[in-house]
């Protein structure tokens, strides 16, 4: 063997030109057959490079390691199992080694034919052929599995480490002591020296007494763990409670190879439980009792409270608290509701309940109250105490609140309708605006139920087919002729007859079903007015109302013209009628609306006009066809001498800007002559008509067209 350096397949043949016997090469030959034998059958994976890093020889080993054949191998370079990124580096590297006679040890990331990444351990190095060219002889050992192995290790080890519980592990032994985590030294108060020190180690540290030991490990040997509670000696001897498993752990064999042993101190786990235990009954932003606990101890007032006693319920709502937590993010606002909280508590007694009902709602609890006005006067104090400006974090913030009372009558109040009562007080607080502290009330209460009632049926007024149009005529006062009609909505509720278009178009607005009906209410105005011109009528200018929610819609516009499209209406014949309030709300949308209404023939009046705020400036800039006088300006010309100059005023200035000019409300031959004196184009209202139903309106312009 010391002859042979290399031996490289075609180089036998040539020892025949050489001084050799037949003996020599048969041995030879054997000898090869037994070294590539040994190659082939190597677990290690083996390859021969030459001096351009071009694979010569790999083993089934190797093969197997990269999911390659020998095939695809021999003749390729070595970088075919390298990442790309690590190639040009490798082949460098590689040139370098074989000029310098290098040895390479080391750890490297490769990639075998399917893509996956390996971790391998490499040895190298160069051998000399008999022609004086090089070769490297490689080792590779995969250890993928091995560092995936070793990594979960170190987790496990780190979770070990770094429990909340004391650890230990033994040997099969349960007196010899093999690992122990920081949280076991804690809890006993040794440490590691007195470990090494100890004998029997779970009893001289002190964790229980012998007795009690072989107590465990006669359990152990039974069912192969124990728990229970144990009273544990520290190093300073203060005693301690806490709670101990031991398990014992077996091979596959089913022999004991160690015991593993769980301590945790009561102490910690009290601490745990009571932190629930609050958190239960108590929000941790603001340290206040939370709800639960505020309906609790109400029922339990109520129920002690003697005939005599009186008891207040204030509720505290912030308004519009979100944009508190959208401007300054929800850190500040916890914050501000522990400021809330705190201010609160320093405005009422210490026998006063205080507690956090959720969101940005506080409810309190008085006792002893002797009249209403000491409830109110207390709110006013905390309304005033709340609305002072708040500095948190160097932000300053302030807002303000609706407060609602409930006073506890013992006519059948329970925790639940106290609480009920007082946030319906909230409501309707909110929803007059101008008073943010109000007392609950019955009527208070009707007027609520009646609003619930109306905002859930309102839903399925389209369905049930409770609403309708009616159609007031406007009649051109030159010529005395019907010239247009206008649509109104209303809606007949099966309780509660009809209710006013103020009160429940109001409601469809703030619930969001306002598109919904008013779009029920252009398919409909336009197919009557569509009708009534096939009946044989001349054609009417059909006035309709827009919300301004509508006008907020994206496809507002398409839609609109899909609904005149549909019923086949010319619309040179529709006028859309929107109050001053609409025209100036997001008024750059509502000019390219408009602009593209009347590229359509659609005529735009402003309904209302002098009531609401709109500028000469939104007038020139949005397409009007008409403004519409408001009926409060006409009602009492005679008495009413500010009325006659606004309505005169608002007559000529809409003559000079190119409008027409209509009154609503016209009830009398006085206001018809007023009007018509000063130039007023056209007027609707009792005087010539009231709102009539589709098939009234029929009869009404067959009458009106004889006369």
């Amino acid at each position: 063997m010391e002859d042979i350096k290399y031996i490289e397949e075609g180089n036998l043949d040539n020892i025949n030109d050489c001084e050799c016997n037949t003996l020599l090469v048969k041995d030879l030959k054997d000898k090869e057959k037994v070294l590539d034998a040994i190659l082939q059958v190597a677990n290690v994976g083996i390859c021969i490079t030459n001096e351009e890093g071009v694979f010569v020889l790999v083993n089934e080993a190797y093969c197997r390691i990269y999911g390659y054949t020998q095939e695809e191998l021999i003749g390729k370079p070595f970088t075919i199992v390298l990442p790309p990124e690590d190639k040009d580096l490798a082949l460098s590297s590689y040139r370098y080694s074989m000029q310098n006679n290098k040895k390479a040890k080391n750890e490297s990331k490769v990639i075998n034919k399917k893509g996956q990444f390996l971790q391998v351990y490499i040895t190298a190095d160069q051998l000399m052929k008999e022609d004086g060219k090089k070769i490297r002889v490689t080792t590779v050992t995969d250890i993928t599995t091995v560092k995936e192995v070793n990594h979960k290790l170190d987790i496990m080890t780190q979770g070990l480490l770094n429990a909340r519980e004391g650890i230990v592990f033994t040997s099969s032994d349960p007196t010899n002591i093999i690992f122990v985590n920081d949280a076991f030294f804690k809890i006993t108060g040794f440490d590691n020296d007195d470990l090494i020190k100890a004998k029997n180690s779970l009893v001289e540290m002190g964790v229980c007494n012998i007795d009690f030991y072989n107590y465990i490990l006669s359990r152990l040997k039974e069912n192969g763990f124990w728990e229970g509670e144990i009273t544990g000696v520290k190093k300073n001897k203060d005693k301690y409670m806490a709670e101990l498993t031991i398990r014992t752990i077996k091979s596959i064999s089913g022999k004991i190879t160690n015991y593993l042993g769980i301590i945790s101190e009561v102490i910690y786990k009290k601490n745990v439980e009571k932190k629930i235990e609050f958190l239960k009954n108590y929000n941790s932003i603001t340290n206040l009792p939370n709800r639960q606990v505020f309906e609790e101890n109400l029922s339990k007032v109520i129920e002690s409270a003697g005939p005599q006693e009186k008891l207040a319920l204030i509720m505290i709502d912030i308004n519009k608290f979100r944009n508190v937590n959208e401007a300054f993010g929800f850190n500040i606002g916890d914050k501000l509701l522990k400021a809330v909280g705190y201010r609160i508590r320093n405005k009422i007694n210490n026998e006063d309940l205080l507690a956090y009902l959720g969101e940005d709602d506080f409810g309190i609890l008085l006792k002893g109250i002797k009249d209403e006005n000491i409830v109110l006067s207390i709110a006013e104090e905390l309304f005033k105490a709340l609305s002072i400006k708040y500095v948190i974090d160097k932000n300053e913030i302030a807002i303000s609140c609706s407060i609602g009372i409930c006073v506890y009558n013992h006519e059948g109040n329970n925790s639940e309708s106290l609480i009920s009562k007082a946030e319906k007080a909230i409501i309707e607080a909110k929803k007059q605006g101008n008073n943010p502290i109000l007392l609950y009330t019955e009527e208070m209460n009707k007027r609520l139920c009646r609003r619930l009632r109306i905002e859930n049926d309102i839903k399925y007024c389209i369905e049930n087919k409770e609403i309708f149009l009616v159609y007031q005529p406007q009649i051109e006062l030159e010529e005395e002729k019907v010239v247009g009609v206008e649509a109104l909505l209303r809606w007949k509720h099966p309780s509660y007859g009809f209710i006013p278009p103020s009160e429940f178009i109001t409601i469809a607005e703030e619930i969001g079903i306002i598109s919904e009906i008013g779009n029920w209410v252009f398919e409909k105005a336009f197919s009557e007015a569509v009708k009534l011109q096939k009946m044989g009528r001349p054609p009417l200018n059909i006035s309709v109302n827009l919300s301004p929610l509508q006008l907020k819609q994206n496809n507002f516009f398409e839609g609109f013209m899909k609904n005149i499209e549909k019923s086949g209406i010319n619309p040179n014949l529709v006028e859309l009628e929107i109050t001053e309030g609409t025209m100036v709300q997001n008024l750059e949308k509502a000019i390219v609306i408009f602009n593209e209404l009347k590229e359509q023939g659609i005529k735009i009046a402003i309904d209302d006009f002098g009531t609401g705020y709109s500028s000469l400036g939104c007038l020139r800039k949005i397409p009007i066809n008409k403004l519409k006088i408001d009926r409060s300006f006409i009602t009492d010309f005679k008495n009413d001498f500010e009325g006659s100059i606004i309505t005169k005023t608002i007559i000529d200035m809409a003559k000079n800007l190119g409008f027409k000019v209509i009154a609503e409300g016209a009830e009398t031959e006085e206001q018809i002559q007023y009007l018509k004196s000063n130039g007023c184009d056209e007027v609707q209202g009792y005087f010539y008509s009231m709102p009539l139903l589709a098939e009234e309106l029929e009869a009404f312009l067959e009458k009106h067209t004889e006369k």
